[in-house]
């Protein structure tokens, strides 16, 4: 069940509260935080998804989770929670393609613990070319890439492109 696997969960993180304090304390994992806003297929089934309560990392000083595509930042401080994302973009929602992908750089020595590094990611372009009847659809669609690429460029990108004929051709 639901409740056994966070209780399972909860045991194993309570077992590291058991090491020396005085140095700081990382978790990462690849789990749903509660409170963290999905924005593509990453959860396949909602109903069935562990979403785990922030209090149960209050031990740690920072907490990076997977899982969730897009970072985001579930507490602040005492500890530090979040959601780093995915490292490249994996769907076409209007989401996932906007958004940065990011690294954390975390220097213990540092006075701030940590850097958040925005990634070089390709960008994701969804074309969608309706060919009106009566057109050639080789040529129709070939000059509306070309227009297209003037003002979205297609270089260093993963581009989808969606043709719809409008006639039998």
């Amino acid at each position: 069940t639901t409740e056994a696997a966070i209780q399972k969960l909860s045991e194993e993180i309570e077992s590291v509260t058991k090491l020396p304090s005085g140095n700081i304390k990382v978790c990462i994992g690849h789990l749903a935080l509660e409170g963290s806003l999905s924005v593509g297929d990453e959860i396949a089934d909602q109903l069935n998804e562990l979403y785990v309560a922030s209090e149960m990392f209050n031990w740690f000083d920072y907490v990076w989770m997977g899982h969730i595509h897009h970072p985001q930042v579930i507490q602040h401080q005492n500890p530090y929670i979040a959601h780093i994302g995915s490292l490249d973009r994996s769907d076409f929602s209007r989401t996932e393609m906007d958004a940065d992908k990011i690294a954390i750089l975390l220097d213990p020595d540092a006075e701030n613990k940590f850097q958040t590094l925005t990634l070089p990611t390709r960008y994701l372009r969804h074309v969608k070319i309706d060919v009106p009847p009566g057109k050639n659809s080789t040529e129709f669609t070939i000059n509306e890439l070309c227009l297209i690429s003037k003002v979205l460029p297609f270089k260093d990108s993963i581009v989808r492109i969606e043709i719809r004929l409008g006639g039998p051709d």
